[in-house]
């Protein structure tokens, strides 16, 4: 809990989950769904503040939530366990729309408590829940099939990482989830501060 280390070596683990064992030291991994995404230096050389993020579901489970957050990337590999602060965000199904397969898509925002600080480099778009009924709308490089524009077209989108639940992560290179990461736009204004003697 007090420790901002990130762990570099997310594809070695040494414990796995054993059902049969009811031994304290079990742990069960869970890789969630993770989309890679750059902030890129020459564009944006002091960084970015991310607002929100904005994903496109063609399906919802009904009873259980979904989660999403921010995670730094270690060589490429998404964190397994480190989320940015204020990054993560909770929506119960209610909170979550269902877009039917009609080529117009709507977005589910999820908005940070306050603005995540990007600084450039690779991050990772982390979609975690306990439910299999929850499924994203998708751009298919391969097939060239998706919501909006040609696949690939975007060098900002770094990989797909699959859920596997095992020890290692694994890379979709043709398939990217839909996603917006929307940032915010600061105005410069002139004002007065005035100081006081108590």
């Amino acid at each position: 809990v007090t420790s901002n280390g990130v762990v570099k070596t997310p594809f070695n683990r040494d414990v796995s989950y054993d059902s049969n064992s009811n031994t304290v030291d079990n742990n069960q991994w869970s890789d969630p769904l993770c989309q890679t995404f750059i902030v890129d230096k020459k564009t944006y050389p002091d960084g970015i503040f991310a607002s929100s993020v904005d994903l496109f579901f063609s399906k919802v489970d009904p009873l259980l939530p979904v989660t999403v957050e921010i995670r730094p990337t270690v060589s490429g590999y998404p964190s397994p366990s480190v989320a940015l602060p204020f990054s993560t965000v909770t929506k119960l199904p209610s909170g979550v729309t269902a877009n039917p397969n009609n080529g117009n898509p709507i977005a589910t925002g999820f908005t940070f408590s306050s603005p995540v600080y990007l600084e450039p480099g690779e991050y990772a778009i982390a979609v975690i829940t306990n439910s299999g009924k929850y499924e994203l709308y998708a751009s298919d490089s391969a097939l060239n099939t998706n919501i909006n524009g040609r696949a690939g077209n975007n060098s900002s989108v770094g990989t797909l990482y699959v859920p596997q639940n095992t020890s290692t992560w694994v890379a979709d290179n043709v398939t990217d989830i839909a996603f917006r990461l929307n940032r915010c736009s600061f105005s410069t204004s002139s004002g007065n501060l005035s100081y006081s003697s108590p």
